[in-house]
C-alpha cells in the first residue's frame, strides 16, 4: 500500500466570492475546511506509517554490502547476513583476514583454484613451485642481477673459468695470486725452489737452508721420511757446538766447533757433510 498523498486543498480562499453576505457560518466552515483537510491525512499518513507494510514503502540507499532500495528489503538482507553467520554460512565477500585466526582454514576447506596456486600453479621468479630452475640437469646456481637465482653450466670451480697459462709458477716466498680463475686437476709445478729460513726449526724441514747466528750451541732434529736441507751456522757466544740426533751419518771429520767461526752442514737423509767455512776442512 503507497502512501496517500494530499493532491489539492479542497477549500481555496481564491475560490471565494469577492463579497459575501449574510453566510457567517458556511464561511466559518469554508475556513475550517483545509485545516480539517490537512488533519485527516496527516492521522492517515500516521496510521500507515504503524502498518505493517510501512517500511516496505520507505526507501534505502545500498551501501555496508545491504543491496536494497527499501528499509524493509535492507531489513530482510540484515536478517538473512545474522541467520547465515549465526549457522556458518558467511555471505561472499564479506569475510576479512582480520577474522581469521593461524591455522584456522585447513588445505581441504581451500578452494581447487587456491590450492591449484599452491600446489603448482604459481614460481618465485625462475624457481618453480617444485624446486626446480630451468629444465637441464649438472648446472650450478648463481646470482645474478638484483641477486635473481639462474642455473648456468657446471663446467668451473665456483663457476670460475680455468687458467689457459701452461704450468704454475713458483714462488720463494708464496703469493695469494690475483688471478679470477682455477688450476685443473691435472696441473703441474715447476721444480721446486730452496726455501730460505733465518732461524732454525724443529724439527728441520725439507728443501730449506738456513742461514742463522747463534750465541750458544744448537740441537739439531730431523723430520720424518726423506729429506735434504743445509745449514749455514755463524757461532758468537762462548759455547759453541752443534748436537746431531743419534744414528747421523758424517762423509769426513766433524771440525772442531769455535766461537767466531762459521760453518756449513749439509744433511741428506741423517747422512751429514761438515766443514768450517772459508779454509775447506
Amino acid at each position: 500500500m503507497a502512501f496517500t498523498k494530499i493532491e489539492q486543498l479542497g477549500s481555496l480562499i481564491a475560490s471565494l466570492p469577492d463579497r459575501v453576505t449574510g453566510q457567517a457560518d458556511w464561511l466559518k466552515a469554508y475556513f475550517d475546511a483545509n485545516p480539517t483537510q490537512i488533519m485527516e491525512a496527516f492521522n492517515a499518513l500516521v496510521d500507515e506509517l504503524k502498518a505493517a507494510t510501512a517500511a516496505d514503502q520507505i526507501g534505502y540507499s545500498a551501501g555496508d554490502g545491504i543491496n536494497a532500495s527499501t528499509v524493509q528489503a535492507a531489513i530482510a538482507a540484515l536478517k538473512d547476513m545474522l541467520d547465515a553467520a549465526v549457522t556458518g554460512t558467511i555471505p561472499d565477500g564479506s569475510l576479512t583476514g582480520e577474522k581469521l585466526g593461524d591455522g584456522q582454514v585447513g588445505e581441504s576447506k581451500l578452494t581447487a583454484a587456491v590450492q591449484g596456486k599452491l600446489n603448482g600453479g604459481h614460481a618465485h621468479g625462475s624457481l618453480t613451485s617444485d624446486g626446480k630452475i630451468g629444465a637441464s640437469s649438472g648446472r650450478v646456481v648463481v646470482t645474478g642481477e638484483n641477486g635473481a637465482l639462474q642455473a648456468e653450466t657446471k663446467n668451473t670451480a665456483h663457476n670460475r673459468n680455468f687458467a689457459e697459462t701452461a704450468g704454475a709458477a713458483a714462488s720463494a716466498s708464496g703469493t695469494a695470486g690475483t688471478a679470477d680463475t682455477v688450476a685443473r686437476g691435472d696441473h703441474t709445478h715447476p721444480t721446486q725452489r730452496v726455501r730460505r729460513k733465518t732461524a732454525l726449526e724443529t724439527p728441520l724441514a725439507d728443501n730449506t737452508r738456513y742461514t742463522v747466528t747463534e750465541s750458544g750451541a744448537i740441537t739439531l732434529a730431523y723430520p720424518a721420511g726423506t729429506f735434504e736441507c743445509s745449514v749455514y751456522v755463524t757461532f758468537t757466544g762462548t759455547a759453541a757446538g752443534v748436537t746431531f740426533p743419534s744414528g747421523t751419518l758424517f762423509l769426513g771429520s766433524v771440525p772442531e766447533w769455535e766461537t767466531g767461526k762459521s760453518y756449513e752442514i749439509s744433511i741428506v737423509d741423517g747422512v751429514a757433510v761438515v766443514a768450517q767455512a772459508g779454509d775447506g776442512t
